[in-house]
């Protein structure tokens, strides 16, 4: 079913905070349809007491990752749902992406990057009913068998053949094309925009969390807190400060 509002789960944890709510600032600037954003650290530690510990030991970066998995879980394994990344901005309208038809396999993905770079799973429109995920089987299989990382975060075999057909536009690594970007997914860890004023596009970024501080969306004693707790750089009180 296309069941309003859409459901948005973001992968993330506490220390992305800010950078999630940019997001869902980004989302629903853009939105012409009602959205509920979900921070996943958050629905899956109520909904899966035991996620830490299924997941518990797996190589690294793997509780992040696998929170993408219990999304038809969560959504009572009914309708559709889309997962984002929490370092992502949004410039196109969200209804796009939740609209996209999913052939017959449980979710759609975003294209292969041009130039090369791995396939990446970091944007899905998920079927809960086709989904048959289950955190429990999954993190149990890459226990077992490591090589299976591959194939699960490759979108076939043991999770389904995911379609990807989602034009590039919604998952661009790095990049920011006036009019034809709709995503943009700050995957350089060192240079995220909340990190580093290095980042080429910083100032894309730091533009809606201008527009978001000034709005309300986000109160500026949560930036003051997580750049006291050292996840966010300094340096972005000031640009605020100075708009």
């Amino acid at each position: 079913g296309m069941q309003l509002p859409v459901q948005i789960y973001v992968g993330t944890q506490a220390e992305q905070e800010v950078a999630t709510r940019v997001l869902e600032y980004s989302i629903r600037r853009h939105a012409s349809v009602s959205v509920n954003v979900v921070p996943l650290h958050l629905a899956i530690s109520q909904a899966i007491p035991a996620y830490e510990e299924i997941v518990a030991g797996l190589a690294q970066g793997t509780p992040f990752s696998l929170q993408r998995f219990a999304i038809p879980e969560l959504m009572g394994r009914q309708g559709r749902a889309i997962y984002l990344d929490s370092d992502m901005q949004v410039f196109g309208d969200i209804r796009e992406l939740w609209s996209w038809p999913i052939a017959d396999g449980p979710a759609a993905a975003v294209q292969p990057t041009p130039g090369g770079r791995a396939p990446q799973l970091s944007v899905l429109v998920i079927d809960c009913e086709r989904a048959k995920w289950d955190v429990r089987e999954i993190a149990a299989r890459l226990r077992a068998d490591p090589a299976a990382y591959s194939e699960v975060f490759g979108g076939q075999g043991y999770v389904g053949d995911i379609d990807r057909t989602i034009p590039y536009c919604w998952n661009s690594l790095e990049l920011y094309e006036k009019n034809v970007t709709r995503l943009v997914h700050y995957t350089n860890m060192r240079h995220q925009p909340w990190l580093s004023w290095r980042n080429p596009i910083a100032e894309i970024w730091c533009a809606d969390l201008i527009e978001a501080v000034d709005s309300g969306c986000i109160p500026i004693e949560v930036v003051e807190d997580h750049v006291a707790r050292g996840w966010m750089r300094p340096s972005l009180l000031s640009q605020l400060r100075q708009r």
